[in-house]
């Protein structure tokens, strides 16, 4: 039987990829027209074994340097009516619409076929960029490549463009290991080729996305400028066919912030083909970013548009061949959304009115981007009972996420409008509830003991869980909210208040006056708070710490209620078991100190002394003040000898 299409591959230490392409293939293969043919360049791995799994059709070439060459010598064995081709990091994603497709009567009024093809660039972000490409000829005889990299089909129209896809895994940016390699392999024979011809407008393109992809922007833009130059001294039809280096031209000067450059050169490129979705896309976002927002949001529109118009089938890909669209995936799309709702935030004026901002909610498909650019809009429009209303759709793991999202908002509001929200919040009968009442009412000692008994301030952003212990501190309850709170959390919230809201002093005053009782509590408390002011004084002062009789007052307290903790918490008659053990470092020198006391205790200096050193090396943030306190307990233990 004669086949009907040849799958033509060159391959060259494949192991990782083929058999992934192959089973993709395989509805293909188990069609009794077809041919797999593939064709070795001198594999070390395991290439050819994996090869012949798939059939007998496996070839055996040494790379001679020109991918073209190679290219040929493998459709040189295809026997079928069409040549298939296909690179090993591909793989078919609709094998049975190129059955249907090789089983249409359709297919004999053409000689190449286009499909689609996305190239997954970042499996984290779930990024791609997007082409179509020349992959399905007629077998005549006289179709071949040409180009020794990145090389080219002489292809015979009339051409079809068929919703045939493929996935291709070569450029995932996270593999640095493999853009590395192929960096270096593409670019040095794209720079042999250039000394060849200087002036070799797809060449210096090439080169260009190589600097690119290998995070080189400077050169990139540095050669897609000499490509651009080369390209402008072609006569107007050859310029129409190279028109490609516009978009990767716009795309490197974006990325290295020359903005107005970006929207010249969107401009040129766009008055020779207006249905350059990636054009309108550089060309807004330059925009917005020189704060032109009015034409950065015209632009974008247009982008949403030709977008739309891409997956709906109803864009002329005819001429976008040799072109990669870098803002047809998802990652683009969703981002574009934000940025153009996060204007209109920024912007008042830009909102028309409502509608038309919800025309652009409508683009949206993540529900928790959409439930929060339409919070946006309703503070624009300053429509809170809507607000209120999508407050309580919001799904209740994602309610404190959102009510911190609210509260960034509302900080844009003046005084008199916060209230507003705030009120507007009050009556819900939960944690926002009762602290919208809490901010409304200055009488609020009777809310915060409830809050405290019902709910978690640490749930919200710092900036509410700052206010929040500013009240407790007016109303005298802080150290009662303390006691609820793991020793970890108290750290965090002092260590906020010191560092934003300067209350060192204030926790200062409360450790000399506030925790007499010798209880768990207390003490626990109190270790906690003395130990963040003691290390912010070191991180402040360092070298130059000055270790007065106040100071010191603190740290011993800070070591007896920390022994003290330590009694609470182990047996404390297996401490000398467990005590390397313990994963808290702070913990850990408490333990040591009490075993430190104990043998001073039993007038074993020299034990103490080997536990102080050990101290010192767990928890060495300490040491100078740790210093001091030995000083003096072994010159009172010398006293009372004497």
């Amino acid at each position: 039987m004669i086949k009907k299409i040849s799958i033509c591959m060159i391959v060259k230490d494949e192991e990782k990829n083929l058999r992934r392409c192959l089973d993709s293939l395989q509805s293909l293969l188990e069609q009794d027209y077809t041919e797999l043919i593939i064709v070795d360049t001198g594999s070390t791995d395991s290439t050819v074994d994996i090869a012949r799994d798939y059939t007998e059709n496996v070839y055996l070439h040494q790379w001679n340097g020109n991918f073209s060459d190679m290219r040929n010598i493998s459709i040189s064995y295809a026997t079928g009516e069409w040549i298939f081709i296909m690179d090993a990091d591909e793989e078919l994603e609709t094998p049975s619409e190129l059955i249907s497709l090789l089983n249409n009567p359709k297919l004999k009024q053409y000689n190449t076929i286009r499909i689609r093809e996305k190239n997954l660039l970042s499996l984290k972000l779930n990024k791609y960029v997007f082409h179509v490409q020349e992959r399905l000829f007629r077998n005549d005889g006289a179709f071949k490549y040409k180009g020794t990299i990145h090389n080219q089909p002489v292809y015979k129209h009339p051409v079809l463009t068929e919703e045939i896809w493929l996935m291709h895994y070569g450029y995932i940016n996270e593999d640095k290991d493999l853009m590395e390699k192929k960096f270096k392999r593409t670019a040095s024979m794209l720079k042999k080729e250039l000394e060849q011809d200087s002036e070799h407008v797809y060449y210096r393109f090439q080169l260009a996305r190589s600097y690119m992809m290998h995070g080189d922007e400077v050169l990139a833009l540095e050669e897609i400028t000499k490509a651009y130059e080369s390209m402008k001294k072609q006569s107007k039809e050859l310029l129409i066919q190279r028109y490609y280096v516009f978009g990767e031209y716009a795309r490197m000067s974006l990325s290295v912030k020359k903005y107005e450059q970006v929207i010249e050169i969107c401009k040129e490129g766009l008055a020779y083909n207006q249905n350059y979705l990636d054009l309108y896309y550089y060309m807004g976002y330059a925009h917005l970013s020189l704060e032109q927002r009015e034409e950065g949001i015209g632009h974008l529109e247009q982008y949403f548009h030709f977008y739309d118009k891409y997956n709906k089938n109803e864009l002329d890909l005819s001429n976008f061949t040799a072109v990669e669209m870098y803002t047809l995936d998802e990652y683009a799309y969703q981002n574009t959304l934000d940025r153009v709702i996060s204007t209109f935030y920024k912007d008042k004026s830009l909102v028309r009115n409502s509608d038309s901002y919800q025309r652009w909610l409508n683009k949206l498909q993540n529900k928790t981007m959409i439930q929060k650019l339409s919070a946006q809009l309703f503070f624009i429009i300053n429509d809170y009972n809507k607000l209120l209303d999508l407050y309580h759709d919001v799904d209740e793991k994602d309610r404190f996420p959102f009510i911190n999202f609210l509260e960034s908002l509302k900080n844009d509001l003046e005084e008199e409008e916060k209230k507003v929200v705030e009120l507007a919040f009050s009556n819900n009968e939960d944690a926002y509830g009762l602290l919208n009442r809490i901010r409304l009412n200055e009488a609020r000692s009777k809310l915060l003991v409830e809050f405290i008994n019902q709910y978690k301030i640490t749930d919200f952003v710092d900036e509410v869980i700052i206010e929040f212990t500013k009240y407790l501190i007016e109303s005298n309850l802080l150290i009662r909210f303390f006691k609820r709170l793991d020793s970890i959390t108290i750290k965090k919230i002092v260590k906020v208040l010191i560092d934003k809201e300067d209350k060192n002093d204030y926790f200062l005053e409360s450790l000399r006056i506030d925790y007499k009782f010798n209880d768990f509590q207390n003490n626990r408390v109190f270790v906690a708070v003395a130990s963040v002011i003691l290390l912010s004084i070191i991180e402040n002062e360092g070298n130059k710490i000055n270790i007065n009789n106040e100071l010191m007052d603190i740290f011993n307290d800070y070591i007896n209620k920390g022994i003290e903790y330590i009694q609470y918490v182990y047996n404390i008659e297996r401490i000398r078991l467990i005590y390397s053990t313990l994963t808290n470092k702070e913990e850990q020198f408490f333990a040591i100190l009490y075993m430190a006391n104990s043998s001073l205790q039993n007038g074993d200096v020299r034990n103490y002394q080997k536990y102080i050193l050990e101290a010192t090396n767990v928890y060495p943030y300490l040491s100078k003040m740790l210093k001091v306190y030995v000083s003096n307990i072994l010159e009172l233990n010398i006293i009372g000898k004497t």
